[in-house]
């Protein structure tokens, strides 16, 4: 049941983060409730050597975000995760909610994290071989009038659409996510 933000409309963005082993990283990620719902959040990680998360334990109301941010010492390179777990509640307290409520009925939703060797994130020279080959070529991926002819979109899925939608974090109460 990993990734199953459909079950109760709770959903995390950026879904992977990327280190460097040799200096560490800091990683910031948004976690969302889209439901009508008060859910609590427990966040769980796979290499507590390495990381350290925080919040740990959050509420977040109906319609409001919390930032997560993932904080990685140097080490050796490899691959962890974070498991978000939620659950719906009632109360102000997720550490408590967490106690009393059934394993069962926990939703739950991964982040990847990656630390590769050297200093730079594994794709990153490879754009700057795409930015390199780009420049040499001249115009390649412009339009007529100069322009970048790549237009965006827009959402691509409905939790992106959801993030849209969402007020500021600053402006749900932020009193009830101590846990």
């Amino acid at each position: 049941m990993y990734d199953s933000e459909d079950d109760f409309g709770v959903g995390v963005a950026p879904k992977s983060a990327f280190f460097s082993s040799a200096n560490g990283g800091a990683s910031r990620h948004l976690v969302v409730n889209g439901s009508s719902e008060r859910m609590a959040v427990k966040v769980k990680c796979s290499n507590n050597r390495l990381f350290r998360i925080s919040p740990v334990f959050t509420i977040l109301d109906p319609g409001c975000a919390q930032r997560l941010q993932i904080v990685r010492d140097p080490g050796s390179p490899g691959t962890d995760k974070v498991i978000l777990l939620y659950t719906r509640t009632t109360g102000r307290n997720a550490r408590d909610a967490f106690e009393q409520s059934d394993k069962s009925q926990h939703g739950r939703l991964l982040i990847a994290l990656i630390a590769h060797e050297g200093e730079e994130k594994p794709n990153e020279a490879e754009d700057n071989r795409n930015k390199d080959m780009q420049r040499k070529r001249g115009s390649a991926g412009r339009s007529e009038n100069g322009q970048n002819s790549r237009t965006y979109r827009g959402p691509t899925r409905p939790t992106d659409q959801r993030l849209t939608q969402l007020p500021m974090i600053g402006q749900c109460d932020t009193a009830n996510n101590k846990g």
